[in-house]
């Protein structure tokens, strides 16, 4: 593995990457050339993808970024390729705050820190849980978060695999893992979000959406 992540960053002038995961399939290491050449590998942990890019000299991003996007000089297919992002080649990532905003408001989920989530969304937000319920505005947010952690919900971790925006839209992908009821759940899912405009922009709007099994390769027959 190290040997093929060398010799792709010796063929491109040297690389830099990004580590994301790919659910049951394990992660991907996609990796971005100097020359905007680009290729991958996958591997059943994250470990051995993050040793083989430390000893080929690749520098590791915390997510596909719009600074490492620009490199890659591809056309649509190879877009729809990286990372899971889906991002298509006219795609102007052109709000460098959004994705980091979006990812405020689910660190602050994973501390338990009601104020840092309403820090994120606007006055009259509305939250749509994958579950179904939906949230108006801060006041019945924070009341669904101090109701939930009562109740002996908790946040164990919240793992965002990839995130884009292209104007005021936002998405990310994620691993959400938490105690709720007694029991340990983890599944992968999504966030779309809108942010309104201006200095203090906020989250106005966001719906998340999740898996109802685990991923798994299809080979010719589904799973019972």
């Amino acid at each position: 593995m190290a040997r093929r992540v060398s010799a792709f960053a010796a063929a491109h002038g040297g690389a830099e990457g990004q580590i994301s995961y790919l659910g049951v399939r394990g992660y991907r290491l996609v990796l971005v050339g100097a020359d905007g050449g680009w290729g991958d590998v996958v591997a059943p942990a994250r470990e051995p993808l993050a040793r083989a890019a430390e000893r080929a000299g690749v520098t590791l991003h915390d997510a596909f970024d719009a600074e490492l996007a620009a490199r890659v000089r591809t056309g649509p297919y190879e877009w729809r390729r990286m990372a899971g992002m889906q991002l298509a080649a006219d795609m102007e990532i052109n709000a460098p705050n959004a994705p980091s905003l979006l990812r405020a408001y689910i660190e602050a989920w994973t501390r338990h820190d009601i104020a840092g989530v309403l820090d994120t969304l606007a006055d009259d937000c509305v939250v749509i849980e994958s579950y179904g319920p939906e949230y108006r505005g801060h006041e019945r947010v924070g009341q669904w978060m101090r109701a939930w952690f009562a109740a002996g919900g908790s946040v164990d971790a919240w793992e965002i695999t990839s995130e884009a925006s292209a104007g005021g839209v936002l998405t990310t992908e994620w691993v959400f893992t938490c105690t709720w009821k007694g029991g340990s759940h983890t599944f992968d899912g999504a966030t779309v979000a809108r942010v309104a405009g201006g200095a203090g922009e906020r989250i106005t709007y966001l719906r998340e959406y999740a898996t109802t099994a685990p991923l798994y390769d299809w080979t010719g027959r589904w799973l019972e």
